[in-house]
């Protein structure tokens, strides 16, 4: 994984690409007054309301390729449960082909089904 930190108070508009959830809670934090609170917090709330699997969609298509990305995408379109995108996420390092990430989540839908989850 890698790191990057950001200064909050330095960064500009340009370094906060639209989408991005760090983006959101650095504009909740430079808001100065309502109306940029309200904007900031709208924002927020449409990026946390986004399918669990974007991110995990764009680090499968750097990792192995996009055909992968987009199986996985289809795969964990009815997958909301944080755990269960973290147990994916955990797979997508610890996997050596597209091929193993992917049986590996067919075979956590097939068995979660029938508990309902």
């Amino acid at each position: 994984q890698r790191y990057c930190v950001v200064d909050e108070r330095r960064a500009g508009e340009d370094d906060l690409k639209d989408g991005n959830l760090m983006a959101a809670v650095v504009r909740l934090e430079q808001s100065r007054s309502p109306a940029d609170l309200l904007q900031a917090v709208d924002a927020l709330r449409a990026r946390l309301a986004e399918p669990g699997d974007h991110e995990l969609r764009r680090q499968a298509a750097s990792r192995f390729d996009e055909d992968t990305a987009a199986r996985l995408s289809e795969a964990l379109a009815q997958v909301a449960d944080p755990e269960r995108l973290s147990e994916v996420g955990e797979w997508l390092v610890r996997c050596d082909t597209g091929a193993e990430l992917l049986a590996r989540v067919a075979k956590m839908a097939g068995g979660r089904r029938g508990t309902g989850a």
